[in-house]
């Protein structure tokens, strides 16, 4: 078989941060068939070109990926993908990882000038094949290494990094009371409110689930009314504590998020009781713990880094107090409720 190998263009050799070179392309008019890809440029094949690409250039490129740097062995140029693909297929056969890929006009031009600097090779007589044989390389004009980000970008940074949230919402009612050894009612629920400061980290994983955790302060009152037709008693039981969760956080896009958490507060707290016409003795304060299921979706501003949310959740929680009885001694009392909460979210990056 005749074969013919064009001028050889060592002396241009191009650097792409990217894997496929496709992607670097400003404007895909011009086609090239990348032979082989070898990591040094000595590892060049000896398998011959067929004479029909006499017309053709033969070039290395450079392609850099992080700290590793490949040679992709090119010819080119052909100006509709179909004939590129015909080339390749011509040449399966001696190059089983022919590829065809998409370059700028601006690579066509540095070929052909540096190709002027490159001796033409005479052609071979008739009956005489000609391997693929390269010369040794002239220097390379200085070209400018571009390297992929060896950081996320700001709006990945901070999805990954703590955070500080205030949530102002709700709190479950109180639907029972009860003093050991004196009296057990039960209240109708009515609404509460919540205050709370949560440091909250995240940690994401590539499929975009992620852990999620939160460590706080929080400071709440639950209300409850006794309907006692004779000492109706409203009951303001007022909590403060440390609270702790720890959940799962689905990324829906960059900026949109939802969490499911389990959160425990363990703190301590005393009622305030009024009955119209009566004076309640002194209340002294006790243990208070409540847990919730909370779920959650919360809107991103990478810029500044705000986030606002909202949290919808069921919560029940048992508030431990005593009171001074009239025998002369402290009585245990509490009281304790579950519902539905709801809280607003505002919260700020580091």
């Amino acid at each position: 078989m005749r074969v013919f190998m064009g001028v050889v263009a060592l002396a241009f050799m191009l650097t792409f941060p990217a894997v496929d070179a496709r992607a670097q392309s400003p404007a895909a008019d011009l086609y090239v068939v990348v032979l082989t890809t070898v990591a040094n440029t000595a590892e060049r094949p000896a398998t011959p070109l067929p004479e029909g690409f006499r017309d053709k250039s033969v070039y290395w490129r450079r392609v850099k990926l992080g700290d590793a740097v490949n040679y992709q062995l090119c010819l080119g140029f052909f100006y509709a993908r179909s004939d590129a693909e015909r080339a390749r297929q011509e040449l399966t056969a001696s190059f089983r990882e022919a590829r065809v890929f998409s370059v700028s006009p601006a690579e066509r031009e540095n070929v052909l000038k540096a190709e002027q600097g490159v001796a033409p090779i005479t052609p071979a007589p008739p009956a005489q094949e000609i391997s693929l044989a390269l010369p040794p390389p002239t220097p390379a004009p200085p070209v400018q290494d571009i390297s992929p980000p060896l950081s996320p970008p700001a709006a990945a940074a901070r999805s990954n990094g703590p955070h500080l949230r205030v949530k102002l919402g709700g709190a479950a009612g109180i639907n029972k009371g009860e003093v050991t050894n004196v009296v057990t009612s039960n209240a109708t629920q009515e609404a509460g409110g919540n205050f709370q400061v949560e440091l909250v980290v995240t940690q994401r994983l590539e499929s975009g689930v992620a852990f999620v955790g939160s460590v706080g302060l929080f400071g709440r009152q639950h209300n409850g009314k006794v309907t006692d037709p004779v000492f109706p008693t409203d009951i303001k039981y007022d909590a403060g504590g440390v609270s702790g969760s720890i959940g799962a956080s689905f990324k829906a896009n960059e900026n949109l998020h939802f969490e499911g958490r389990f959160e425990l507060d363990i703190g301590a707290g005393k009622p305030t009781l009024t009955t119209p016409g009566f004076i309640w003795n002194s209340v002294r304060p006790g243990g208070y713990s409540a847990a919730a299921l909370i779920f959650g979706g919360y809107y991103t501003i990478t810029r500044p880094g705000v986030q606002i949310g909202l949290e919808l959740g069921s919560q029940s929680f048992v508030g431990n107090f005593q009171i001074w009885n009239n025998a002369g001694y402290w009585s245990d009392g509490k009281v304790e409720g579950s519902g539905g909460i709801i809280n607003l979210v505002v919260g700020v990056y580091f």
